[in-house]
């Protein structure tokens, strides 16, 4: 891309990023809609786990009624008068034993599709029958609108209803992860409903959250990100140009942690930071890949000119993150 056209993207993502700092509350409003159909630590299902709330799609033991595998499921739907769409990779999930959900939210100019492959986030749900939701934002280039209400949060809380209503969930372990602008929307929807959503994981931003009670969350940066600096001070950097590490500590404030982070080297490229002693069991931990770029961790990437770090893999530290925390 030349370095005009890098200047006006980074400037639309920038405003972008920037409302995210604006999110509201989650509003109530109707909608119209159409029926729907390196490191690495294991995630475990079980139906004894502490709060479980089966959806209503959950049947009885021995009841064949509701789907039990699936592919992939397009979910569409008009809101505000915008046509929306998703996929859902419910590979090989039961009728009888509440599934976790995680929706998964893309960057800018991307679509789920890409988003699955860069991030490899459905298949590796799927070995611990987790849920991936992946819905497409709109626009052109397509971007979220990082906020707590409004169309896009609407129709989040469309998708995680119809996927309860149509597959057996637990209703306390729902999760958000998001890349880029979508963990801006990440962020700014956990903030706004955490009665239903128990933890969130970002990549290539962290934005200061709104949250009024302690939130789960893990992140993941480069610290030689183009596009979203992590340093304070930098251009371009959210929060006020506070930097990923001052951003990350006003989750931990919110949490009840200690305000200094423990510092750890977790990789040979990538340093953690964990802050310790969080309230209601919250934990709040980043992982900074030294040199690392605008890029999904552990993965090959979709044709970047930096491949992205391999010795942390963002897609499964999250999974196992969430499989500690219910709502």
């Amino acid at each position: 891309m030349r370095a005009s056209g890098k200047r006006q993207v980074h400037a639309l993502f920038a405003v972008v990023l920037a409302l995210a700092g604006m999110a509201g509350c989650a509003s109530d409003g109707s909608n119209e809609s159409s029926p729907a159909p390196s490191s690495t630590e294991a995630t475990t299902t079980t139906t004894t786990i502490p709060g479980m709330r089966p959806s209503s799609g959950c049947g009885e033991p021995g009841d064949a009624a509701g789907p039990t595998t699936t592919t992939v499921v397009p979910l569409a739907t008009t809101i505000a008068g915008e046509q929306r769409s998703a996929v859902i990779s419910a590979e090989g999930v039961s009728s009888e034993r509440p599934s976790p959900v995680v929706v998964l939210l893309h960057g800018m100019g991307q679509n789920a599709q890409v988003i699955d492959t860069n991030s490899d986030f459905p298949a590796q749900a799927e070995k611990s029958g987790v849920i991936v939701i992946t819905p497409n934002a709109v626009g052109s280039p397509t971007m979220w609108r990082p906020s707590g209400d409004g169309p896009d949060a609407d129709y989040i809380s469309w998708l995680i209803d119809e996927v309860s209503g149509a597959y057996c969930v637990d209703e306390s372990r729902v999760y958000l992860a998001g890349f880029s602008v979508g963990a801006a929307m990440a962020t700014a929807y956990a903030c706004a409903h955490q009665d239903r959503i128990a933890a969130v994981a970002t990549v290539a931003v962290q934005f200061p959250g709104s949250c009024e009670q302690p939130m789960p969350i893990i992140g993941f940066h480069g610290s030689a990100d183009p596009i979203v600096p992590f340093a304070a001070g930098a251009e371009g950097a959210v929060g006020g140009g506070a930097g990923t590490l001052a951003n990350m500590a006003t989750w931990a404030q919110v949490a009840g942690c200690d305000a200094e982070p423990v510092e750890s080297e977790a990789a040979a490229k990538v340093t953690e930071f964990d802050w310790p002693n969080c309230d209601n069991g919250a934990e709040v931990r980043l992982y900074r890949v030294d040199g690392g770029v605008h890029a999904w961790p552990g993965t090959p990437g979709g044709g970047d000119a930096v491949p992205p770090e391999q010795s942390v893999d963002a897609t499964a530290l999250s999974l196992s993150f969430f499989a500690r925390h219910h709502s």
